[in-house]
């Protein structure tokens, strides 16, 4: 008996050594094929756009091929068409373009009439008494008190005397 049940366990170890080696035999594989994941994948990415590249070109030259027929067709039916000259170009005889003379004058007059108006404003903006007498008149009945004198800097002062 114990023969036996040594014989068993012999088979059953047998067995089972046979089975690890089977399964170190798929593991070998399985890795083998784990390897070339990233191989395969490069070469799957690469077709992918090599077939996308293709398929752009194929369309392109199909639209260049009706457009091509599409010209075709057109110059077919416009075949008995033709372009005369009636008569020959003339240049012109005076320059057409704007009329100095009108658009001087014109500026002028703006460049006046904006002066104007700008001493207008400056005159109407000044809220300044010059004089004394003005200011008198400004308020009669109320005495005068003090008069500030105008402060003239080095530069106006030397402007002020070279006119």
């Amino acid at each position: 008996m114990l023969k036996t049940e040594l014989a068993s366990v012999d088979l059953e170890i047998r067995s089972l050594k046979a089975e690890r080696e089977r399964i170190l035999g798929d593991i070998a594989r399985v890795q083998g094929r784990l390897e070339n994941v990233p191989r395969v994948e490069q070469e799957l990415l690469s077709l992918t756009r090599d077939y996308d590249n293709i398929k752009n070109s194929y369309e392109s030259l199909l639209d260049k091929r009706l457009n091509a027929r599409l010209y075709e067709n057109l110059e077919k039916s416009q075949q008995g068409e033709s372009f005369t000259i009636i008569e020959r170009a003339l240049p012109p005889t005076s320059p057409y373009g704007p009329n100095k003379l009108l658009v001087l004058g014109l500026g002028l007059i703006a460049g006046g009439l904006m002066g104007l108006l700008a001493a207008l404003l400056r005159e109407r903006s000044d809220h300044t008494y010059p004089d004394v007498e003005s200011l008198q008149q400004a308020f009669p009945g109320l005495p005068v008190l003090a008069t500030i004198p105008v402060f003239q800097s080095a530069r106006s002062a030397s402007r002020t005397r070279r006119r």
